[in-house]
């Protein structure tokens, strides 16, 4: 295994010390050790809070630690961006402040990088949600996935990647209110190979606040997304299609009915003869029948 540089960029916003403390210990206690760590904290209006974290980072003084933060408030792409602009890591990966890593987590990912074409490598991971817990694994496979990233992005937390490609896309998209993992992992599957190793090395938890993202910015997220990548979608019909009856469904599930109409509406012109064109209006009917989440 090659000691080149992993840059580790964990932003943090309004989040408890002992919830950061996990995410940074995952780091700190990697097998891998040649890995530089840089802390974007991106609340820094509070003050108090802010001497808070530079307290907890200073306990780890054997490690390469670097805090920043902007001038202000400015989003979680935005912070990602600010860290990746100071990284000097070979490759990079990005952790957000509630989740964590297993202790092989960088030493198993660079074993992927084979060849100079591989720019992702990505592995399963565990999903945890309160007190349950479930491996991820789907769509484990190599190459370009361009084609199964206009699908869906379950397939890619965690990944680790070479830092110059990254910067070559620019980075993350700061317009985008969700969905910008995916849309990074997706420019950067144009232009480079991504390496699947089968081996669980890191935690997602997701939180209430997650799963309970505000109706009108899932919306607006999703048109925002399709339309920054039309062109993409306009060679890969079935992937436009799966998007927006995926839409379809849970704009039914949310009790938007007129709006997963429209969306159906669209649907139907990509592919007219398509089985889930009937099965999705039929699942919005049950619904609002019966008053119950429909099935999937």
């Amino acid at each position: 295994m090659n000691n080149k540089l992993v840059s580790v960029i964990i932003t943090t916003y309004k989040r408890p010390i002992s919830v950061l403390r996990r995410a940074v210990e995952s780091v700190v206690n990697q097998t891998y050790k040649n890995i530089e760590i840089i802390v974007v904290n991106d609340y820094p209006e509070d003050k108090k809070n802010a001497e808070k974290i530079k307290e907890l980072l200073s306990k780890y003084h054997k490690r390469l630690i670097l805090y920043l933060e902007p001038d202000h408030n400015s989003g979680a792409c935005a912070a990602r961006n600010l860290g990746l602009s100071r990284a000097k890591g070979t490759y990079i990966s990005f952790l957000d402040d509630d989740d964590y890593w297993l202790e092989r987590k960088i030493e198993v990912q660079l074993t992927g990088f084979e060849s100079e074409n591989i720019g992702v490598v990505y592995t399963p991971f565990y999903l945890k949600y309160k007190n349950k817990q479930k491996i991820v694994k789907t769509d484990a496979i190599d190459g370009r996935l361009t084609e199964s990233l206009l699908y869906r992005n379950t397939m890619c937390i965690f990944p680790l990647m070479r830092t110059d490609l990254v910067r070559q896309v620019g980075g993350f998209d700061v317009k985008l209110t969700a969905s910008q993992e995916h849309d990074l992992l997706l420019r950067l599957s144009e232009n480079s190979d991504f390496k699947f190793i089968d081996e669980l090395v890191a935690v997602y938890d997701i939180s209430d606040i997650s799963i309970s993202m505000n109706i009108p910015k899932k919306i607006e997220a999703f048109e925002m997304f399709l339309l920054k990548h039309k062109k993409l979608y306009d060679m890969y019909p079935d992937a436009a299609h799966y998007q927006l009856i995926r839409m379809v469904n849970n704009m039914n599930n949310a009790g938007l009915y007129k709006y997963a109409f429209s969306i159906w509406k669209k649907a139907l012109q990509i592919k007219p003869f398509a089985v889930q064109n009937i099965t999705q209006p039929l699942k919005g009917i049950l619904k609002r029948i019966t008053g119950r989440r429909a099935f999937h």
